[in-house]
C-alpha cells in the first residue's frame, strides 16, 4: 500500500489509484495462502479444507482441455524360452474438456466508513487506512470468491455436479465422472441396531482400493457412535460367572478413530466450515448426510511456496484458475471504486473470477466414494 507523494499525504483517490498501480491489491487478493484460510475482521477463521484436495492453479486459457495419463503396471505372462516378450500398452489417455466460467462479489464502505478512511488518510495514518481497504477486499472479494470455489469443490466432490446459478436466471449444471457404486445411499440402515454401518464403509474402501482421507460433519460422528454395534467395539470382555459377556463402552470420537484405523482406515476429518447466502443463512460446504471417503493427495496449507506446481499424479485435481474480461493474466481480480460527487460519498469494490473444479476420476482411477446416511425417519 502507498505511503505518500513528494513527502505529502496522498488525499483519497491518489491512494487508493497507488494501490491498485503498485500491484499490491491484485497480490492481496490473489495470495495463494488465502485459498486455504482467511482471518474476518472480526478475527474469526475460515477455513476452506476443499482447497488441500482441488487446489488454485492458473491456466492459460478459460478453454481448454485437462489431459494427461494413467499409467499401468499389468501382470507379467508366461512363455517357453523362445517365445516374443509381449509388448502391452503402459498407460491410458486421459482427456476432459474444461470451460471454466465466471463468479463475481461486492460490497461497500457506508458513508461513515467511507469518511473515516479519507481522515487517516489525509491525517496521515495509512497503516489504518490500509486496513480499512484490506478490510473492504477481504469481506467484498476474497472471502466470498473463496466460498463458492469452495462450496463448488464438495458439489464436485459428493454429488459429482456443480450447479451454477445467478442473476438474470443464469442456470447451469455441469457434469463430472460419476462411476457406479461409488455415491450410495445407505437409507435407514445406520438407525438398524442390528445393522453395522462398518460393512457400508469397509464396502467402499474395497472399491476404492486404498483410502487416504475420510470427511464428516459432527451429526454422522454422533450417529456412528451412538449405534451399538460401535459402542460394543469399544467396550470390554468381563468374566460373568462362568461365561464372558461385552459391556458395552462409551464410545467417543477417539474410540470410533481407533475401530476405523484397526481397519485400516484413516481416522475422520471434521469439517464445519460454512458460507452465508444471499438471504444471510448460515449454509455448510459439506451437507451433515454426507460420508466422504478419499483416495488422493493433499497440500499441506502451512508448507505452500508462493508459485507452486500443486498437482500430482496422486492429486484429485485442481481448481482451474481463469483470465477475467479485459484482463492479460490468470487471477482475480478487484475493481476499487470512488465517488466524490454526491452528498454521501462511497467506495465500493467488485471482486471477479473465472473458475471451476476439475476433477480427476476415471473408470480406472477411484479417488472418491461418498456414503449418503439421510436422516432417522
Amino acid at each position: 500500500m502507498p505511503e505518500g507523494v513528494n513527502g505529502l499525504m496522498p488525499e483519497i483517490l491518489e491512494f487508493v489509484q497507488q494501490a491498485v498501480d503498485s500491484g499490491k491489491v491484485f497480490s492481496f487478493v490473489n495470495d495463494p495462502r488465502s485459498q486455504f484460510r482467511v482471518v474476518g475482521p472480526d478475527g474469526q477463521i475460515q477455513t476452506y479444507l476443499g482447497a488441500t484436495f482441488l487446489p488454485l492453479v492458473s491456466q492459460d486459457s478459460n478453454l481448454f482441455v485437462d489431459e494427461g495419463f494413467e499409467w499401468l503396471s499389468l501382470i507379467g505372462t508366461d512363455g517357453d524360452l523362445f517365445s516374443r516378450v509381449p509388448l502391452r500398452s503402459a498407460a491410458r489417455h486421459r482427456a476432459q474438456g474444461v470451460s471454466l466460467a465466471t463468479n463475481d462479489s461486492g460490497a461497500q464502505l457506508t458513508p461513515k466508513d467511507y469518511d473515516t478512511l479519507k481522515r487517516l488518510v489525509r491525517l496521515g495514518k495509512l497503516e489504518g487506512a490500509n486496513r480499512v481497504i484490506q478490510t473492504l477486499l477481504l469481506v467484498g472479494a476474497i472471502r466470498p470468491l473463496n466460498d463458492i470455489i469452495e462450496k463448488q469443490r464438495w458439489q464436485a466432490i459428493v454429488d459429482a455436479k456443480v450447479v451454477r446459478a445467478g442473476d438474470n436466471d443464469y442456470y447451469e449444471e455441469v457434469d463430472y465422472t460419476n462411476i457406479p457404486g461409488h455415491r450410495v445411499n445407505t437409507g435407514q440402515q445406520w438407525y438398524d441396531p442390528d445393522y453395522d454401518p462398518i460393512l457400508d464403509i469397509q464396502a467402499m474402501a474395497d472399491k476404492m482400493g486404498s483410502v487416504t482421507n475420510i470427511i464428516v460433519r459432527r451429526r454422522l460422528v454422533s450417529v456412528l457412535t451412538s449405534h451399538p454395534k460401535m459402542r460394543m467395539r469399544s467396550g470390554s470382555v468381563v468374566l460373568d460367572g462362568t461365561s464372558l459377556r461385552n459391556i458395552p463402552g462409551r464410545s467417543n470420537l477417539s474410540e470410533l478413530n481407533q475401530i476405523l484405523t484397526l481397519d485400516g482406515l484413516p481416522p475422520l476429518q471434521i469439517y464445519e466450515s460454512y458460507f452465508h447466502n444471499l438471504q444471510g443463512e448460515r449454509i455448510p460446504f459439506l451437507r451433515d448426510t454426507a460420508f466422504v471417503m478419499l483416495n488422493t493427495s493433499a497440500i499441506d496449507p502451512e508448507n505452500i511456496s508462493v508459485d507452486p506446481d500443486l498437482i500430482t499424479p496422486t492429486s484429485l485435481g485442481y481448481v482451474g484458475n481463469g483470465t477475467p474480461a479485459g484482463q492479460d493474466r490468470p487471477g482475480r481480480v478487484a475493481f476499487l471504486h470512488t465517488i466524490l460527487n454526491t452528498k454521501a460519498p462511497g467506495m465500493w469494490v467488485e471482486g471477479t473470477q473465472v473458475t471451476l473444479p476439475v476433477v480427476r476420476t476415471s473408470e480406472d482411477n477411484h479417488r472418491v466414494g461418498v456414503l449418503n446416511v439421510p436422516y432417522k425417519i
